[in-house]
């Protein structure tokens, strides 16, 4: 009757309409009786003594969203796991601070490879990972249900991952696996890969602008195709 979208919040609502056999007629219900057809004033009189209802079922569903938020997923193995690997994946560029004393004494802030720090990965293997030390940081943003699966950043040479909490695949899909290792960590590796190719992407390329679109599109495509 097109009263409410179909989304997940509206999945336990039910609404029944009982009216008398006078009224078949003006509600078109057919000889079996299995579908009616509102008239148009009729129509706007349901949605008015309805619309209360559904709202607050909405309110209700999100609600409960946000107090499922409190119990925020744990990435600490992944970004372990992935710091681990860091020195046989291609990374970024770290974000130095670098001091230019012949033209401005001020700092000023440059990106080059940590090429020192690199060769001793690759030597020493690290058996303990130092939370200071780790290569990647995943953390939460409330971007809209219709927005960008995740967003990237960087500082100095960790690469942040912005999951948005409010994407129906983090709802539907991440969130549900956080107790699930064996599907929460890939799903985790397979977005840190995708910032981390945006990342070393130069600003203001083609390459840039290519996956910032290609970003939004699957953003917007999964939450379509998941409500």
């Amino acid at each position: 009757m097109g009263l409410f979208s179909k989304h997940n919040d509206y999945n336990l609502l039910r609404i029944e309409f009982d009216f008398p056999g006078t009224l078949d007629t003006l509600l078109n219900t057919g000889f079996t009786k299995q579908s009616i057809k509102l008239d148009q004033s009729v129509a706007d009189k349901v949605e008015r003594i309805c619309n209360p209802f559904i709202k607050q079922v909405r309110i209700k569903a999100k609600k409960k969203q946000m107090d499922r938020r409190e119990q925020k997923e744990d990435f600490s193995e992944a970004e372990k796991y992935i710091t681990q690997k860091s020195h046989l994946l291609k990374n970024p560029k770290a974000e130095v601070e670098k001091r230019d004393t012949k033209d401005n004494p001020t700092l000023k802030r440059v990106t080059e490879p940590d090429e020192e720090k690199k060769a001793r990965l690759n030597i020493t293997k690290r058996h303990h990972i130092d939370i200071n030390s780790l290569k990647v940081n995943f953390r939460t943003k409330e971007l809209g249900e219709k927005g960008v699966l995740y967003e990237s950043d960087q500082e100095r040479d960790i690469v942040i991952v912005y999951w948005n909490v409010e994407h129906p695949f983090y709802q539907r899909v991440v969130a549900p696996s956080a107790d699930n290792p064996e599907i929460f960590n890939p799903l985790a590796y397979l977005i840190y890969c995708y910032a981390s190719a945006e990342l070393m992407a130069k600003d203001g390329s083609d390459s840039q602008e290519v996956l910032d679109n290609i970003r939004w599109d699957v953003g917007r495509n999964l939450a379509i195709l998941l409500k």
